[in-house]
């Protein structure tokens, strides 16, 4: 096994540092706990229901992953606290958002409990079968031969945690079981991603995803609930630029450009490109195209030749992440 492939199997199981971090249910509740004021260590323990020790280990796991900081408490007993800094702000944020999709795929909230939809995503393998599934069902073997670094337990035991949370969908056939992702899971699934790749990009920008992003991709995992109206149609270049005044993250490539249709009333990725010229083209950063993306703010891309197609290929992806 070469020095690559090795390290691909070994990341193939381990969990994001984000999600991981909020998926530990005493780790989101510090955050939240945290969100109106600094406190100390004693008080965090009240709030979250554990001893003095265990929340100072948890408030140090945040500490490193540098959405907490350790702070003076002027006229306080216990002196040093800790507080939300603006990358814990925007942690807080992405996890509550995983909380809004769990509730779009209609997953019941269990009191006192994550999202469950945490469990799952925070392993780097469960993103990497949703991916795969991006074309289309398969069988597990087949999806064996798409990912062959995951050993097969694992490959296995992420597919029915993905299928428990609603993302994956199960068929018979002449084949055997077939797993599909489930149309209304794909935008949730994509604005997870696309939040926490722009978290990262903004607050860790030297620890870059595994996978940074992927426009084409982004569209792919989309297309079945894409639409626009049928009178539009023509070819779309999405690009990614530099961020202004933001040097390049950690030496992660710039993602790749996207060439999408629109015909009748459709949009889908061409992953060989077209051949002719786009009929519009849209530009930004990869920070930018997750802000615009997520918050919906359009003038953040830059937009060249056919506004109208452009326009449309925005909204039929803003409309399908949101729901």
């Amino acid at each position: 096994m070469s020095a690559s492939a090795g390290i691909a199997r070994r990341m193939a199981w381990q969990a994001d540092g984000a999600l991981a971090q909020l998926a530990v249910a005493r780790r989101a509740q510090i955050l939240c706990a945290l969100e109106e004021e600094a406190l100390s260590t004693a008080e965090l323990a009240q709030l979250v229901g554990i001893s003095d020790r265990r929340a100072r280990v948890h408030a140090r796991e945040l500490e490193k992953l540098r959405v907490l900081e350790r702070v003076h408490l002027a006229g306080r007993h216990h002196r040093v606290g800790w507080r939300l800094n603006a990358a814990g702000h925007g942690l807080l944020a992405l996890y509550r958002l995983v909380g809004g999709c769990e509730r779009r795929l209609g997953l019941t909230p269990v009191e006192d409990t994550q999202p469950r939809l945490l469990a799952p995503l925070r392993f780097l393998t469960a993103r990497m079968i949703i991916w795969a599934l991006t074309g289309g069902p398969l069988t597990l073997a087949s999806l064996e031969r798409q990912l062959p670094e995951v050993p097969h337990t694992t490959l296995q035991h992420a597919v029915e945690r993905l299928g428990e949370v609603g993302v994956l969908d199960t068929e018979e056939n002449g084949a055997g079981k077939l797993f599909g992702l489930a149309d209304g899971a794909r935008g949730p699934i994509a604005l997870v991603a696309t939040a926490g790749v722009g978290w990262r990009l903004r607050f860790a920008p030297d620890r870059p995803p595994f996978v940074a992003g992927n426009l084409a991709g982004l569209i792919s995992l989309l297309a079945p609930a894409l639409r626009v109206r049928s009178c539009v149609q023509g070819v779309c270049l999405m690009q990614s630029t530099s961020d202004p005044g933001r040097p390049a993250a950690g030496g992660t490539p710039r993602w790749p450009a996207a060439h999408v249709s629109v015909l009748r009333g459709r949009l889908s990725a061409l992953p060989h490109g077209a051949a002719e010229p786009p009929h519009a083209q849209m530009r930004a950063g990869d920070l930018r195209w997750c802000e615009a993306l997520v918050g919906g703010d359009h003038s953040l891309v830059e937009i060249d030749g056919d506004h109208e197609l452009a326009g449309a290929v925005l909204a039929a992806i803003a409309a399908a992440l949101h729901g």
